[in-house]
């Protein structure tokens, strides 16, 4: 179906601009607006190739970036699919760099930001090209950069994902290495591609180049990156560098688009100066689909297949017969080819008859003149006979006779003449309803096809000439004027598809041509079909037996079975190629060609045979780490250290050890092996073997080389190394560890600091008491409330004071209240404070002593008593020595004492509880005819006998606070000894003055 002058969807079709083998593109208009129409009709092509057309429509449709191409609208119009794109007048990168050679290098970096900025938007919309290359760049009239053709491109959803798992797609001069091994792509991709075309586009060819697809795809894969400076000496090194960066072999160190844009934002640019004479079509936005179901339809663009020349089919040449039996279209714009692979096809033989039936043509008309000349013979001719005819009768026919009679003599004179020339000419109407043409109207016709060729019309004669049944004579016309699509035509209507092809590819058309030679099935045909890139199983046995290794290798890669290329070229002794087939293989996941094999067996088998390979090419890290991969570590762990490569041999070795249990002495010697090489490469893979062999001393010191401080003072901890534990935790801030630690290694100061600063106060209090640090375990108990524990630390400093003041807090009720109060009477009693002692020995004594706890207390409040004039109350407090077991030796001098004061100051002896003080001590004490808590034994409550010393060089003082706060308000006289600490060892009462 013709579209022109038709309208679709609101645009008129105003001309073709290019016709493929699976569709056209035409130029629509819609007032002032132009736009590309490209359409596809589903019946004509496989089933991909329409999920490809439908998916570039969705993907398109949802971009909008200045520098991708923009899509109108998509849609289905009777029996065909259609694309409405922008139209771009500006042609192709691809045509800029054939008639320039290369760019400036302003040029190529303007290019390169557009490129990057656009899919910059694609990849953050989720969609990867994986097909960016110079013919898939198109131009506007002002030389803008619009990304084209996304027929590759894979989006997010797996619907749109149709090429074959483990299928090489993409164009291989500008493929990065994931995806020439066929393993899933993503965005960076395109960003080793920009860094290829950029190449390209300033040096003039492509980074990689090689005899076949296979050879640039392993340069890809194995070469460094080329250096731009040294192929053209006025690049910038920041560009070369940036391309070098763009092309990283490893994921990991390729920058995404946005980021890539960074390395080329220093450098000047500037937008593409286009050539005045460039053609104002939009060649690219021609159909590119292919018939084949495979992935290899990008692989097109051969290597050694430079382009010359462009040509544009016009008239019924270009275009589907009204048949639809045009088998060769291609889009405009299609290359020519020369070279290599031109040369490489095998030329048919000299035609003699047609390979297949021929075509039955219209017949064509004859020549006027030819029609009126043959009419007036035969009229004379039957005229003539039917004379005779009467006369040989004796009839009379004299209307005949008459009509004919002045012509009689004149026909007689030729009419031997006229006979045969009719016969000529009913001979020549039977060949024109036989043959279509006849005699007559084909050489009026070859004289025709002459004038038209003499006027240049070189389409128009090869009609002629095809109307007289001359078609070999048309089409070799065609193929002198290189106008080899048409001549591909009239060849396929001849019946000589052979010569159809190498017209094809003499006019650049591969894949029709590879197509044509597939349907001549001849084995001739059938080799020059795999040259072309056919990838069948009968093109692939022509080119292994004639040898043609790299060819069939190459095929089959592009088929997507990277492990029969590899078995192709292993059985060829390539061991090169072949292990980096291999090793593509394994990394599309296909490790067996064998149905039903254990998945894991045979990846390890391939890994061993790729092992192999590495081996006999003398690869040894190559070989160990394969060997590796297959689980032979004994074998790869000896190439390693054959290599050098320490901690290859000892990650071998760690991976021989089992994961759990005890170890025999042979894998013991193993990790330890292991072990040491990993220390000795500060490798973090040593701690865990370090820590099984029960090294943690080793592990330690290994983690705090590495900065792993955490870890290390965990180690430290086990190797019982706590002072070097606690300074790697305390440098990562984990200062509860560090504290422990410090704890453990008896550094009790810092453990006491750092406990008090993470707010651990009952560890901090304890630290600080195994230290002998009282103060700091004052204080840690005192903010915990534990004031009674608080004080008996400053007691043990001296500092009577302050541990009163903490003595203060104890509230009544408290279960310390009593022992406090006992602490009170002790402190003021050894300051001579002995009114304020007797007040706390007087809350805080029992009636009757039952413990050696209470015997030094008691002692010293009956001295406390008798300081204060209060012998007789004293001698009363003396009597709770009931139980003789805890008497001191020397009660009854103390008692004898007392009451010889008592005597001379002619007072008696008052019973036990007769006294007011008495009375109120029974009265405070009343509470304890209920059995009395143990109390809890303390440093203030074990002496029995004598007063605690102070400490050494130091003397306890009361302070001011409490002088003249004994009770009556008595001062001491000096020398009284009130004030001071009596020595060790006076337990006695001292003797009242005389």
């Amino acid at each position: 179906m013709e579209l022109l002058g038709t309208t679709v969807d609101g645009w008129e079709v105003v001309l073709r601009s290019g016709q493929g083998a699976t569709g056209t593109v035409y130029e629509a208009r819609r007032g002032e607006e132009r736009a590309a129409l490209k359409v596809i009709r589903p019946e004509r092509v496989s089933e991909h190739s329409v999920i490809r057309f439908r998916r570039e429509a969705q993907l398109l449709q949802e971009l909008d970036h200045p520098h991708v191409v923009r899509c109108i609208g998509s849609g289905e119009h009777d029996d065909y699919l259609y694309l409405l794109l922008e139209f771009l007048d500006g042609g192709s990168l691809d045509r800029v760099l054939r008639e320039r050679g290369r760019l400036t290098v302003a040029e190529a970096v303007g290019v390169g930001r557009a490129l990057l900025e656009g899919l910059a938007a694609c990849h953050e919309a989720g969609i990867v090209h994986r097909d960016v290359k110079p013919s898939n760049v198109l131009l506007d009239h002002a030389g803008a950069v619009k990304l084209a053709d996304f027929n590759l491109a894979r989006g997010d959803s797996q619907d749109l994902d149709v090429t074959a798992t483990g299928a090489v797609v993409g164009t291989p001069y500008y493929m990065a290495p994931e995806q020439a091994r066929g393993q899933d792509v993503g965005p960076k991709v395109d960003v080793y591609a920009v860094g290829a075309v950029l190449f390209h586009l300033v040096s003039g060819r492509p980074p990689y180049q090689g005899g076949s697809s296979f050879a640039v795809l392993r340069r890809h894969l194995q070469e460094p990156v080329p250096d731009l400076c040294a192929e053209v000496s006025d690049a910038p090194v920041a560009l070369g560098e940036a391309i070098k960066v763009f092309m990283a072999k490893e994921l990991e160190e390729r920058p995404d688009a946005r980021a890539a844009l960074e390395f080329l934002a220093e450098l000047p640019s500037a937008v593409l100066d286009l050539d005045a004479n460039l053609p104002t079509f939009a060649r690219e936005a021609a159909m590119e689909e292919s018939d084949s179901d495979g992935g290899s339809e990008s692989n097109k663009d051969l290597p050694n297949l430079e382009p010359t020349k462009q040509l544009t089919p016009t008239g019924r040449w270009g275009s589907p017969s009204s048949s639809g039996s045009s088998r060769f279209g291609s889009a405009s714009g299609r290359l020519a080819a020369s070279g290599e692979l031109a040369d490489r096809i095998v030329p048919p033989p000299k035609p003699t008859a047609p390979t297949s039936p021929v075509h039955p043509l219209p017949p064509p008309r004859p020549s006027r003149l030819a029609d009126v000349f043959a009419l007036a013979v035969l009229s004379f001719a039957i005229l003539y006979l039917v004379d005779l005819s009467e006369r040989a009768r004796g009839g009379d026919l004299l209307g005949t006779s008459e009509l004919l009679s002045w012509l009689r003599d004149q026909v007689e004179a030729v009419i031997w003449l006229s006979l045969p020339l009719a016969a000529v000419v009913f001979g020549d109407r039977v060949l024109v309803r036989l043959r279509g043409v006849g005699l007559v109207g084909a050489l009026v016709a070859r004289l025709r096809a002459k004038r038209r060729l003499a006027l240049g019309e070189v389409v128009e004669a090869a009609e002629l000439l095809e109307a007289a049944n001359a078609r070999l004579s048309a089409a070799n016309l065609l193929r002198e004027h290189e106008r080899f699509l048409e001549a591909a035509e009239v060849f396929e209507r001849a019946g000589f598809l052979e010569h159809a092809a190498e017209s094809l590819v003499q006019g650049g058309h591969f894949e029709e041509a590879a197509e044509a030679y597939r349907r001549v099935g001849t084995k001739r045909a059938v080799l020059n079909a795999a040259r072309l890139g056919d990838t069948s199983d009968e093109a692939i046995a022509a080119l292994l037996a004639e040898g043609m290794v790299d060819d069939a290798a190459e095929a089959q890669m592009r088929r997507g079975r990277p492990l029969e290329a590899a078995l192709t070229l292993e059985r060829a002794d390539r061991i090169d190629d072949a292990a980096q087939a291999l090793e593509a293989a394994y990394a599309a996941e296909q490790f067996t060609l064998e149905e039903g094999e254990d998945p894991e067996t045979a990846r390890r088998d391939l890994a061993g045979r790729i092992a192999g390979l590495q081996l006999e090419r003398e690869d040894w890290g190559a070989a160990a780490r394969w060997y590796e991969e297959s689980g032979e570590l004994d074998t790869a762990g000896d190439l390693l250290f054959r290599n050098d490569d320490e901690r290859g041999r000892a990650r071998c070795l760690s991976r021989s050890l089992p994961r759990k249990g005890s170890l025999t002495t042979a894998q013991q010697a193993r990790a330890e092996e292991a072990a040491r090489l990993y220390t000795k490469l500060r490798d973090v893979a040593g701690l865990p073997l370090l820590v099984r062999l029960g090294d943690h001393a080793g592990a330690a010191e290994l983690a705090r080389d590495l900065n792993e401080y955490a870890l290390a003072a965990q180690y430290f901890a086990r190797a019982n190394r706590h002072s070097e534990g606690a300074l790697c935790a305390e440098r990562v801030g984990n200062r509860e560890l560090a504290a422990y630690l410090f704890d453990e290694a008896h550094d009790y100061e810092r453990a006491v600091e750092l406990y008090l600063a993470i707010g651990q106060l009952d560890r901090a209090a304890e630290a600080a008491r195994k230290g002998g640090l009282h103060r700091k375990r004052a204080d840690a108990l005192g903010r915990l409330g534990r004031y009674l524990e608080a004080a008996e630390s400053l007691r043990a400093l001296g500092l009577d004071d302050e541990a009163l003041d903490l003595l203060s807090r104890v509230q009544r009720g408290d279960p310390a209240w009593e022992e406090a109060q006992l602490l009170v009477g002790e402190l003021h009693h050894a300051a001579g404070r002995h009114g304020l002692a007797k007040r706390g020995y007087q809350a805080a004594l029992p009636e009757r002593v039952e413990t050696l706890e209470e015997v030094g207390p008691t002692l010293r409040y009956a001295e406390s008593l008798a300081a204060l004039g209060e012998e007789s109350q004293a001698l009363v407090v003396l009597e709770r020595f009931r139980d003789p077991r805890l008497a001191p030796p020397d009660l009854g001098r103390r008692k004898s004492a007392l009451q010889r004061q008592v005597d001379s100051s002619g007072s008696a002896p008052r019973r036990p509880g007769s006294g007011p003080n008495e009375r109120q001590h029974a009265r405070g004490t009343t509470s304890r005819a209920r059995p009395r808590p143990q109390r809890r034994a303390s440093p203030a409550s074990d002496r029995q006998t004598r007063s605690v010393p102070a400490p050494p060089g130091r003397e306890r003082r009361g302070s001011d606070r409490y002088r003249g706060a004994e009770a009556g308000g008595r001062r001491q006289p000096p020398g009284s000894g009130a004030g001071r600490r009596e020595p060790p060892g006076a337990g006695q009462l001292r003797q009242p003055p005389s």
